[in-house]
């Protein structure tokens, strides 16, 4: 690695010495090159751990989202454990989350997040309530995916549309592919220099496939 920096901030090993009138740059690239290798090998900081009052707020939040859950409130479930998360990241609050977005048919939010908690999985000698979710997770993810609609976009006219959906601009590797969706009612939106927009309003069932050809002018 180090011999790639220096590569990179020399030349070719044959140059390394400098040549009469050039000592000044070349210790000028020489300290560049050590200053770089060093800031390459010193650890990120990490992230800094909750405060007594995080944990304290999350906890609230937690009981809060958890009554929400039981009545049905999807909206306020989702919102007061998504706080929770922000404050404190543990397994425990995510899947209370995805639940929750399961609920007002944020399937691709829950999906997502209930693959989080298997990708990060637990530590040995986590909290039982930190494994139960785990395992949870496991179970309850299998059933998203043959509910997930999914709908293709491709734009025609201009060499690079602008694509939102519902307001959320789309990247232009998810132009021509599918891209899952939530079911329901949504807005595409596309436009490009030198041609009008145009808009289509489609609605997905769960576990639909849909394409939507928009042809700008």
């Amino acid at each position: 690695m180090l011999l790639d920096l220096n590569r990179i901030a020399l030349g070719s090993p044959r140059n390394y010495a400098p040549r009469v009138g050039n000592k000044k740059l070349f210790m000028t690239r020489l300290v560049f090159a050590s200053l770089l290798s060093f800031a390459l090998l010193v650890p990120a900081p990490a992230a800094a751990e909750p405060s007594p009052a995080d944990r304290a707020t999350a906890r609230t939040l937690a009981q809060e989202g958890h009554t929400a859950l039981r009545n049905g409130d999807y909206a306020m479930a989702t919102d007061r454990f998504s706080r929770a998360v922000s404050l404190v990241h543990a397994p425990s609050l995510l899947v209370d989350l995805a639940r929750a977005q399961l609920g007002m048919g944020k399937l691709v939010d829950a999906y997502e997040n209930y693959n989080r908690i298997i990708r990060e999985g637990v530590s040995p000698g986590a909290p039982a309530s930190w494994v139960k979710a785990l395992a949870d997770a496991k179970a309850e993810v299998a059933a998203i995916p043959p509910r997930l609609p999914w709908v293709t976009i491709t734009v025609a006219g201009p060499s690079e549309p602008v694509v939102t959906i519902d307001g959320a601009p789309i990247g232009a590797a998810s132009l021509g592919v599918k891209r899952p969706a939530d079911p329901g009612q949504h807005e595409i939106r596309a436009s490009g220099a030198g041609f009008l927009p145009a808009t289509k309003t489609i609605a997905l069932k769960e576990g639909e496939s849909l394409a939507v050809a928009i042809e700008l002018e």
